[in-house]
């Protein structure tokens, strides 16, 4: 995990294939399976639940999903279509998770599959015509291409021929262009405390976050503050002021209490007759209230390479936390080797004034 016990790794830039971070395990043989769209989408939502390597096949681990309608697993992967069609803009008025642009009597919408899953939905609230069922419709048009990179997340639809035929020879799907049509995902890992920083960055990104309501915590590590690692490590610190001793005391006091508490509670829930599942998802979600707030925590994060900037900006420069900004350090390094380093190329590395490892310098 790194000198400071975070990390970052690039997971897929729209190239190759969706990597997987060693952190999260093996998959079992029938996981992973689909096209490139669906294991991102799946990798997402396997880090929720440390399901990786158990439970259910891609193909049912998809159907789960949307039987249960967990949909922010969906937000990951993006695709641009092109059309030359007429598109009516106020059918995209207020409507989350699509970026769209006019190029050259061209227009571009750039989208991720919950926009089609969720379209009837966010037509009714907002009172528009519902015009995904309706043949031809631009709703129609972004299930059309979704319906080929998600197959086992968008069932295909019955179409004419005619209207499969317009959209083949009137739309297409484009090379990413513009920095808010280009997309990395990342696999991050620190601290509960940094997370509820990252997940502050909510604009144009995907987050799936390992669940603490849904995973065995007794065990987890947790991630010492780079400043907190800096201080124990200082030869020229009298032992006596050190506090390592406490702080190992502190997790294992913690360690215990959540175990405890997760034993005693899922135990008194199954007498209550309360069913297994239940009786544990319940527990751990009360115990995980006495866990510490620099438990280790890892997500999937993807966002559009303008929105990558936007973080680098804040997370990467002097004034940010030590262990954000250590984060993204890895984050910059991982940027530098996607398909999209040239976008990242005016960011330096150079020494913190707070001593506390590396910060970016953004040449102008």
């Amino acid at each position: 995990m790194g000198k400071y016990a975070v990390s970052a790794k690039l997971v897929w830039d729209g190239l190759n294939q969706v990597r997987i971070p060693e952190e999260m395990g093996t998959p079992a043989p029938d996981q992973m399976q689909g096209t490139a769209a669906e294991r991102l989408t799946e990798l997402g939502g396997r880090i929720c639940y440390d399901s990786l390597g158990k439970g259910r096949s891609s193909r049912d681990y998809h159907g789960h999903i949307l039987g249960v309608g967990h949909f922010s697993v969906c937000e990951h992967h993006h695709v641009t279509v092109q059309t030359a069609l007429m598109v009516d803009p106020w059918t995209l008025v207020n409507r989350p998770g699509i970026w769209t642009r006019r190029v050259k009597g061209h227009v571009r919408m750039t989208f991720n599959p919950r926009v089609v899953l969720d379209w009837d939905q966010w037509s009714r609230d907002i009172e528009v015509e519902d015009l995904i069922a309706t043949p031809g419709s631009l709703g129609d048009l972004l299930s059309y291409y979704a319906e080929r990179l998600y197959p086992m997340i968008i069932p295909a639809r019955e179409r004419k021929d005619g209207v499969s035929r317009q959209f083949a020879e009137w739309s297409s799907v484009a090379e990413p262009e513009h920095p808010e049509e280009k997309w990395v995902s990342m696999f991050l890992g620190g601290s509960r405390g940094w997370s509820h920083e990252q997940v502050r960055h909510r604009f144009r990104t995907g987050v799936s976050q390992r669940s603490t309501r849904y995973t065995e915590e007794s065990e987890s590590p947790w991630v010492d503050h780079p400043l907190v690692q800096e201080f124990l490590a200082d030869p020229s610190v009298d032992a006596v002021m050190k506090f390592d001793v406490r702080l190992s005391k502190l997790k294992d006091d913690a360690r215990g209490a959540y175990a405890a508490v997760t034993q005693t509670l899922q135990a008194w829930l199954l007498g209550r007759g309360v069913d297994r599942l239940t009786a544990r998802k319940q527990a751990r979600g009360a115990a995980r209230g006495y866990l510490g707030n620099a438990l280790w925590t890892e997500m999937i994060f993807s966002a559009s390479v303008a929105q990558w900037k936007r973080m680098i900006r804040l997370r990467c420069n002097p004034a940010a936390d030590g262990e954000i900004r250590a984060v993204f350090v890895d984050v910059l390094g991982e940027l530098k080797k996607s398909r999209y380093a040239d976008e990242f190329a005016a960011f330096e590395l150079a020494a913190s004034p707070d001593g506390l490892g590396q910060a970016a310098i953004e040449r102008k």
